[in-house]
């Protein structure tokens, strides 16, 4: 079940802003035991070139489209600012003839809001420096186990006291004015947006450990089974073929009374089970209640909020990653069945794709207008559901026609067929 889960993950190679893809990471790094293996016999430098060509191939998984996005974004701009009564400055997010190579670098996100080259794009700068950081970790981990786990419980417990500090001095609140105006200190910065990719690891260790823990149960369970066989019982029953003893009796008896036992556990243990299942979706479904509409809560002091926005994301990301979890051991129901839809299964595949395109689409169909747009019910449910189905549509060609070709290519020479 888990590796079936875990499998239906890794076909999107998709990026997630909750934690998903360190989620994966670990857990495909912390599976792989011959890379295990090979990290623990290399030396310093033999490390350096294994981790150099895992950075590589991440670089150019993300990399392309990101500069395709980057050449539409500065060509829209320029047509916007030349045939549409709109006019777009160099501050407007989509402006990239000075700083782009932030972008190639993956350091927008420490630039200011307004200076960033697709200012959407400063999720990837965030997640490609986690990538690096949990990565280094997991090569510790390969390494020294225990210094691994000192260092990454220092980091789960040190980030969102930064996270807090920054929050509570900067005075974040739920208005809107006062989140715009700490764009630059707080809603960018990795220091304060890696809490949920914390989250994500540990329920990446957890899914492993959790493998491994099955795995040893089930080699003991078939050692403890070939023990208990007895080697002659063939030949004894040959010899004495007939009269069943009293002694035979009572042996006949035990299996139906130890298996009517194990029934009456098993059943037990399934109540208390589906009682503990219950109470977990429960309390999933109130962080995420709160997650979504604790925004209108504006009189909330600034305290609360720096806890919400430091502890409370951590706490959002486990919730998410135990959803994970308990569709990967069995436990998902029908939202496992759900979420493991074909129709989902594929959107997957390219969200990356929509994720940097939809605001060029956006830009394009509403920027180019000469007309003024005026509010109308049927008119902005049209005009937002064919931005959707357009941004769709390019997502899907952007990854026919370049995601899935460079993946070929990275995968070809980054991977030495044996």
């Amino acid at each position: 079940m888990e590796a079936c889960c875990l499998e239906r993950c890794n076909r999107t190679n998709s990026i997630d802003p909750d934690g998903r893809s360190a989620l994966l990471l670990v857990y495909n790094f912390l599976s792989s035991e011959s890379r295990l293996k090979e990290v623990r016999q290399n030396d310093f430098v033999q490390n350096s070139k294994l981790f150099g060509k895992l950075l590589l191939q991440r670089y150019l998984r993300l990399t392309p489209m990101l500069i395709t996005t980057m050449l539409l974004s500065d060509v829209f701009y320029d047509l916007t600012n030349t045939y549409s009564p709109f006019y777009l400055g160099v501050n407007s997010g989509y402006y990239c003839k000075q700083r782009w190579w932030h972008n190639v670098l993956y350091i927008q996100n420490f630039l200011d809001m307004k200076d960033i080259c697709c200012s959407w794009t400063w999720y990837l700068a965030c997640e490609m420096q986690f990538y690096l950081l949990i990565t280094t970790l997991l090569f510790l981990y390969a390494k020294s186990e225990r210094f691994a786990k000192a260092v990454f419980i220092t980091l789960v417990c040190g980030f969102p006291v930064i996270g807090w500090l920054c929050n509570y001095y900067n005075g974040i609140t739920f208005d809107i004015d006062k989140i715009h105006s700490t764009l630059n200190q707080l809603y960018v910065k990795p220091w304060v947006r890696i809490n949920p990719y914390l989250g994500g690891a540990l329920c990446g260790w957890l899914l492993h450990n959790h493998a491994q823990q099955r795995r040893h149960r089930y080699h003991n369970h078939q050692q403890q089974n070939q023990q208990q066989q007895p080697p002659h019982s063939h030949s004894h029953s040959q010899s004495e073929p007939h009269v069943p003893t009293q002694q035979q009796q009572s042996l006949n008896r035990q299996p139906c009374e130890s298996s009517a036992a194990t029934a009456t556990v098993d059943s037990l243990a399934s109540n208390n089970i589906s009682w503990w299942r219950a109470a977990f979706w429960l309390f999933v479904g109130i962080v995420c209640a709160v997650a979504n509409f604790m925004s209108y809560w504006h009189s909330t002091p600034t305290w609360l909020v720096a806890t919400i926005m430091s502890f409370g994301k951590l706490l959002f990301a486990l919730s998410i990653g135990g959803g994970i979890l308990m569709c990967a051991w069995g436990h998902g129901g029908r939202l496992n069945v759900l979420l493991s839809a074909r129709l989902f299964r594929v959107l997957n595949k390219f969200c990356f794709s929509i994720y940097l395109l939809t605001p060029i689409i956006t830009l394009i169909s509403y920027g180019l207008r000469n007309e003024p747009t005026s509010f109308n019910e049927v008119g902005s449910g049209s005009d937002f559901i064919a931005v959707n189905v357009l941004a769709v549509l390019s997502s899907f060609l952007a990854y026919v026609l370049m995601e899935l070709p460079v993946q070929r290519v990275c995968n070809k020479l980054l991977h030495t067929r044996k």
